[in-house]
């Protein structure tokens, strides 16, 4: 057994590796060492171990209407169970919540909670191949004129969303750029993505004059009624209050006002611009490996989506324009 540095703050106590196994305890207090080793040993993000905690804990809801208390007592038929109970979700939401308790059950087998993986036996349910909903080039052009030019929120927002579509952003990595990880000067930005991996992204002259206009209203503060400046510059790019980052849910919020104003009755979210920044390269000709590079993708897998994208805009151009495509012989 390993003997983990604990953080402070009285969750866990320092095990020794001659301590015996602790089949006794309690789900919630195994949930939260596993959480410290996620954080402390394996380096993910708060927002990760964030999004664990949720599939985790309606895990162990579950098992306690079942009425096992102790990590001992989960059997492979309450995991089972909780497969069934979460069967009418999305296949991508079952994905993770199996892979979130596939790795608590490999961490309690190798913690000496348990003796047995009670996971065994389960099998994945399969990926639904939906594809990414990218905007068409004349709704992004629309959402992105659909902004007042003299209204300081609203040059905030044009900045936000100008940057999203040109840089192919996650909206958690657009939150927590620093103003420190943007060089205006050469067009690049550096931001740190999933599984803390660090990338530099080229950003376009019209994000870049946006961000410009922006920065020359004095980066106001949201919610000051036309804005108020900041005797320094703020650290974030996009603050919030008291100094901290804009939220995701802000950004969620933004995306929804700003489609209405611009008339796209369609839904559109954050990561919509992520899809459409990637399409749109790609039906221009760009390389994919590039896209990947820029989108952060560890497996070039996870980029090819985006082909069967640009194959049905080049298929619905081509029987849109070509003379002969709607003849029959």
């Amino acid at each position: 057994m390993r003997n983990r540095k604990q953080p402070t703050g009285g969750r866990s106590t320092v095990h020794s590796p001659n301590d015996p196994p602790q089949k006794s305890l309690s789900i919630e207090a195994a949930m939260d060492r596993f959480f410290d080793y996620l954080q402390l040993e394996c380096g993910l993000s708060i927002a990760t171990v964030a999004a664990y905690g949720v599939d985790l804990r309606q895990f162990a809801g579950i098992v306690h209407l079942k009425g096992h208390n102790t990590v001992e007592a989960i059997s492979a038929d309450d995991a089972r169970y909780y497969l069934q109970a979460i069967s009418n979700n999305a296949s991508a939401s079952r994905i993770r919540k199996l892979s979130a308790l596939r790795r608590f059950a490999r961490y309690c087998l190798q913690d000496g909670y348990i003796e047995t993986l009670f996971t065994d036996g389960l099998e994945a349910p399969r990926r639904s191949q939906s594809l990414p909903q990218p905007l068409s080039e004349t709704q992004t052009n629309r959402f992105l004129a659909s902004f007042n030019p003299r209204s300081a929120r609203d040059l905030r927002d044009r900045a936000i969303f100008e940057l999203l579509y040109s840089s192919g952003l996650r909206v958690s990595e657009l939150v927590n750029l620093r103003w420190r990880d943007f060089d205006l000067e050469t067009g690049f930005l550096h931001c740190i993505g999933k599984g803390n991996k660090e990338r530099v992204v080229p950003v376009g002259r019209a994000a870049i004059a946006a961000i410009r206009r922006y920065l020359e209203i004095g980066a106001h503060r949201p919610g000051d009624g036309g804005g108020r400046k900041y005797r320094r510059l703020p650290e974030y790019l996009f603050p919030g209050r008291c100094g901290r980052p804009i939220t995701r849910q802000q950004i969620w919020r933004l995306t929804r006002i700003h489609a209405r104003r611009a008339g796209i009755t369609r839904r559109v979210t954050p990561h919509t611009f992520r899809h459409t920044f990637a399409t749109h390269l790609l039906n221009r000709g760009a390389d994919l490996r590039a896209i990947q590079e820029m989108l952060g993708h560890s497996s070039i897998a996870t980029t090819e989506v985006y082909t069967h994208v640009a194959l049905d805009h080049l298929k619905e151009m081509y029987h849109r324009t070509h003379p002969r495509a709607q003849q029959s012989s």
